[in-house]
């Protein structure tokens, strides 16, 4: 097992030590506070629950005496309201005992408390077994003694009342004496909890920062050492693991290294010094050839600039005839659309036309039809008209018979009267008939005018539905002929679709190739005066290098001089 070093600890988890010695004696006060308060709130509840033992007994004693006042104005008065109330306050009595009952916690409250519902049986007896049958016999003694029983049962019963309430409150008062003293007791022990936590929690801090401080301050002295230039100093000794030890580490480390450097810094600002000569003189060289490199490159960039905007007016051009390709295009799928749409119209044209032919058709047979029976009742109503001739010529022939009977019942004299008035009958039937059938007469002639004329009509309508018929038969042949010939017009312009959209994709690749060209163009355009410019830059470059390789010399001149400032 690995051995517990201080030292090794980081600052963090030093200053996180001391805080959890804190916390932990803080969070055992606030375990011991909560242990203390829970039992302080059982004490609290057990005072709430005395309390309302006290209050419910007090409703208790009050429900009795409204049931012993109840009693004597019972026998004053008979009233069945009032015994009604009795026994509604009999109800709420009970109700109210079952909530004492459940509170009650000891056996000297739980006797009183049998003391009252006892004497509340017995009042309930008195009043339920003298007083309500013999309401109406009990004589003045009667009454007297009967309410002496009952004011002794309210007297008891008001004393065991007093004396439960009494045993309840002072229960109560010994309860809220000793939440009392848990309160305060948990108040000092939490207090004292808090201010042995800060002054621990002060003296471990302090210590500790002061141990930190001194270490941080070697540190500091040793750093300003190395600032001074001081690179012999006194080597750090501090042994912990934490952020001194490793800080004091790097410190020594640095001085270590910082020797090294200085000493490969002077040996190579010597090296630098030789070279920065020799360079010198190449870059005055290079100078000349570069000069001529960037007037041939300025030429160069002047041809390829002009091919450029060349270039790029033949993009223009094709853009533009691009664009109008895209605009017959969409013109031509346009078409193509209106020619989708007369073609459905005229599908949808024929085939109404088609559905009108054949209405047509069947109101030509409704009219043939109706012709047709037009005829035959004609035909019929000619049969009634013989049929009414029939009946007028048999009344003419049987006026004629009552007139001959008449006649020979005149004839008759006496015995023919009876004949007599029988043929005046007969006759009489006779003309009614008569008349009758000249009013059929009439209407079959009527009806036969109705008919020839509906017959005409009928026949001009047979006649002008075949016109129509054959005009919707030529209007469906002529709408045959027109959708073929769309038909032909689609396919037409769907070719044209077809050849504008090759021609589109002909004129993209073009573009693309013209714009490709016109990059590249710009490209060496661009390049060419990047690299004209690159020559002019390398002119001032190498102006530069040489007066750089100047002012290294007088710089390295000076960090020697910074260099044996150092004390080594």
């Amino acid at each position: 097992m690995k051995k517990f070093v201080w030292s090794n600890l980081t600052i963090g988890r030093k200053y996180l030590f001391i805080f959890s010695l804190v916390a932990l004696t803080f969070v055992g006060s606030l375990l011991f506070t909560y242990l203390m308060l829970t039992k302080t709130q059982g004490t609290m509840e057990s005072s709430e629950s005395r309390n309302a033992i006290a209050s419910n007994v007090t409703e208790l004693d009050s429900i009795y005496k409204e049931k012993y006042i109840q009693i004597p104005q019972y026998l004053i008065l008979s009233d069945e309201k009032l015994l009604s109330d009795y026994l509604e306050d009999s109800k709420r009595f009970v109700e109210v005992a079952k909530m004492v009952k459940s509170d009650l916690k000891n056996e000297e409250q739980i006797a009183l408390f049998n003391q009252m519902i006892e004497n509340n049986h017995e009042l309930d007896q008195y009043f339920f077994s003298t007083v309500v049958p013999k309401v109406k016999q009990l004589s003045t003694d009667d009454f007297k003694e009967l309410q002496q029983s009952v004011e002794q049962l309210r007297a008891d019963t008001s004393q065991v009342a007093n004396k439960l309430k009494s045993e309840a409150i002072e229960s109560n008062i010994s309860g809220m004496k000793e939440a009392k003293e848990n309160i305060d007791s948990t108040s000092m022990i939490l207090i004292f909890a808090g201010a042995v936590s800060i002054i621990v929690s002060f003296v471990l801090l302090m210590l500790v920062s002061r141990k930190i401080n001194r270490e941080l301050n070697l540190v500091v002295s040793t750093s300003d050492e190395i600032a001074n230039g001081n690179l012999n100093f006194t080597q750090l000794t501090y042994e912990g693991q934490d952020e001194i030890g490793r800080l004091s580490h790097s410190i020594n480390h640095m001085g270590a290294r910082l020797r090294e450097m200085i000493y490969e810094v002077s040996r190579l600002a010597g090296e630098v010094d030789r070279h920065s000569s020799a360079l010198a003189g190449a870059s005055s060289e290079v100078k000349i050839g570069s000069e001529q490199i960037s007037l041939t490159i300025e030429e160069l960039a002047s041809g390829a600039s002009n091919q450029a905007n060349e270039a790029a007016s033949i993009s223009e051009s094709t853009e533009a005839f691009h664009r109008q390709l895209i605009d017959a295009r969409e013109n031509s799928t346009r078409l193509a659309g209106y020619s989708d749409d007369v073609q459905g119209v005229l599908e949808e044209g024929s085939r109404q036309m088609t559905q009108s032919l054949n209405q047509m058709n069947v109101i030509n047979d409704v009219v043939r039809g109706s012709v047709v029976k037009i005829e035959s009742l004609t035909s019929r109503i000619s049969t009634i008209t013989e049929l009414v001739d029939v009946i007028k010529s048999i009344s003419n022939q049987t006026n004629l018979l009552s007139l001959n009977a008449s006649i020979e019942a005149a004839r008759a004299g006496e015995a023919g009267r009876g004949f007599a008035v029988v043929a005046d009958e007969v006759r009489k039937l006779s003309e009614e008939v008569g008349s009758s059938v000249a009013n059929i007469t009439q209407i079959v002639g009527n009806i036969l005018h109705e008919s020839a004329v509906m017959k005409d009509e009928l026949n001009k309508g047979f006649a002008e539905v075949n016109k129509g018929t054959e005009q919707i038969r030529k209007t469906d042949e002529n709408f045959t002929v027109l959708k073929q010939t769309i038909d032909d017009m689609n396919v037409n312009v769907k070719n044209i679709s077809q050849v504008l959209q090759y021609f589109n994709q002909a004129s993209e690749e073009i573009n693309e190739s013209v714009g490709s060209i016109a990059a590249i163009t710009e490209e060496s355009a661009a390049g060419a005066q990047e690299v004209s410019a690159a020559a002019i830059q390398q002119n001032h470059s190498i102006d530069s290098i040489s007066h750089s390789a100047e002012e290294l010399r007088k710089m390295m001149n000076q960090m020697n001089d910074m260099i044996n400032k150092f004390r080594l």
